[in-house]
């Protein structure tokens, strides 16, 4: 939609690992990460954001065990993405009616696009239209892999208004408190990086 977002997210990504340095100098925990922002952008022009429910990527958090475990990892990343839109100046609307709707398009269509949040969005008179993902690849030689991208969208004509990505290791991952922390750190810079780049 917009030409910054050209290339696929996988090479923007790879990208971002090989030339933005880490965000995570008091932490043992290490963080890679940007925002793009379209030019002319700023919160105070677009507030009221429908936020959908954050979606896990991760296949070992699709089996039937590890539903619970999905499910805690979704609603923490949700209210952390809530405060990071608040901090940054959005407005949170219809979270009840925004879950509500998602769910049930989930349940009749066995799917869910952007074009179909758009259109929820646009039903709930929000303004701008906040899709996640998660994956979580699991612990591995004590170290624990995220990656978070976050879109935001003008409701109006679809284009993206600015996304988050990043990726974040713990070392020597002990629970999901560590895991929690983690979150908590790449949530953080999102808030910093929106603030720097719509002020």
């Amino acid at each position: 939609m917009g030409g910054i977002f050209i290339l696929p997210l996988s090479r923007i990504f790879f990208l971002i690992l090989f030339f933005v340095l880490p965000d995570c100098s008091s932490s043992k925990n290490s963080i890679y990460g940007t925002v793009f922002v379209r030019r002319g952008f700023t919160p105070e022009k677009q507030i009221r954001h429908i936020v959908f429910p954050v979606r896990v990527r991760s296949g070992w958090l699709l089996k039937d065990q590890h539903l619970e475990q999905k499910k805690i990892i979704e609603t923490r990343n949700f209210d952390k993405l809530e405060l990071a839109i608040l901090n940054y100046g959005g407005k949170i609307q219809e979270k009840y009616n925004t879950e509500k709707q998602f769910r049930s398009t989930l349940e009749s269509e066995n799917a869910f696009s952007d074009e179909k949040g758009i259109r929820i969005a646009k039903q709930l008179k929000g303004e701008v239209a906040v899709f996640t993902e998660v994956t979580d690849y699991g612990a591995s030689s004590g170290n624990a892999i995220l990656e978070v991208t976050v879109k935001a969208m003008d409701v109006d004509n679809g284009e993206i208004l600015w996304k988050g990505i990043f990726s974040g290791k713990a070392l020597g991952l002990q629970d999901s408190v560590d895991m929690s922390i983690l979150e908590s750190e790449i949530y953080e810079q999102l808030t910093k990086k929106l603030i720097q780049k719509t002020e």
